[in-house]
């Protein structure tokens, strides 16, 4: 499985625009009288998650490079680096990543979303 760019890569996120959204695995089955049943619909689930990056502009044009020719503009699954449980995830992107330029274009903010399997 191809592996987030290694340092000085940024390993973590911003703590600014980070968010961790837990999909529903589970299905409830209404009855006649009482609560409803409940059972686990998969093994596995996925949370979205949303995280930013600060980056230089050597460390963007890794990053374009890895979005553009490693992970195939999104559609490969990759180990992401976890912040909270500081394990590692597999992952991939949900949307197109938003670049935009912080300090007149030395530094960049790279804001992604990533369905994460948990």
């Amino acid at each position: 499985m191809t592996a987030w760019p290694a340092s000085p890569f940024p390993q973590a996120p911003l703590a600014d625009g980070y968010g961790w959204s837990p999909r529903s695995n589970v299905i409830r089955d209404p009855v006649d009288a009482g609560t409803a049943q409940t059972r686990r619909r998969h093994t596995a689930t996925v949370a979205h998650v949303t995280a930013s990056y600060w980056l230089t502009s050597a460390q963007l044009s890794q990053w374009n490079l890895f979005y553009s020719d490693t992970i195939a503009h999104g559609a490969l699954w990759f180990d992401w680096p976890e912040p909270v449980s500081e394990t590692v995830k597999t992952a991939r992107m949900m949307d197109v990543p938003r670049i935009t330029p912080i300090s007149g274009g030395i530094r960049w903010r790279v804001d992604v979303q990533l369905e994460v399997v948990l």
